[in-house]
């Protein structure tokens, strides 16, 4: 539990790092409820594969308990806060963005562009029903599990990316479209 991880030699070192460079994030270290962050709720990571060699979108979505509170640490660090569609965010350093809106907070890294950082960002918090992996049966069953964390990668993706040409890779791998749909890996811990 948390208690017991805050006496560790790791985290303390973490924690005086982190009050040497940026003392906002170490009070956040020391107190996390302070974060604004809902630390009793799940958190979620997405990768976002490109199958062309670009860096891939890593985000962490992660449910917010107090909005203002969030708010108020990130301005602490990036005061220059911009508006997306139905969302707020900041670029701390080049290839990362923190957002968020009333509901959750995304902190994002990756793409070789930032406007493809923005993109994906603003994709997470205008996502539809149709466009939600939320509605996949298999997330579904993958989450339904009793895990402290659950893994789960559906090959669907690889064909999406790919369009309408597989890579050399995967033909000489011996795959086909149809090979590649449809298929879903789960890891627990």
């Amino acid at each position: 539990d948390f208690e017991n991880v805050v006496k560790m030699d790791f985290y303390q070192n973490m924690v005086a790092e982190a009050t040497r460079r940026t003392p906002s994030i170490a009070a956040v270290l020391n107190d996390p409820y302070k974060s604004g962050v809902n630390l009793d709720g799940h958190a979620y990571f997405i990768q976002d594969l490109d199958m062309s060699g670009e860096v891939p979108y890593n985000a962490l979505v992660v449910n917010l308990k107090d909005k203002a509170a969030f708010e108020a640490l990130v301005k602490s660090e990036t005061p220059q806060v911009k508006s997306g569609e139905g969302y707020s965010y900041v670029q701390p350093q080049k290839g990362s963005i923190i957002a968020w809106n009333d509901q959750i907070a995304v902190m994002g890294a990756g793409g070789s562009k930032s406007s493809d950082l923005i993109t994906k960002t603003g994709n997470i918090f205008n996502t539809t029903a149709e466009t939600s992996v939320a509605t996949n049966k298999d997330l579904q069953k993958c989450l339904n599990k009793n895990a402290d964390i659950s893994s789960w990668f559906g090959s669907d993706a690889i064909v999406e990316k790919e369009g309408q040409k597989l890579s050399g890779e995967l033909i000489m791998a011996g795959f086909s479209k149809d090979m590649l749909k449809g298929n879903f890996a789960h890891t627990y811990f």
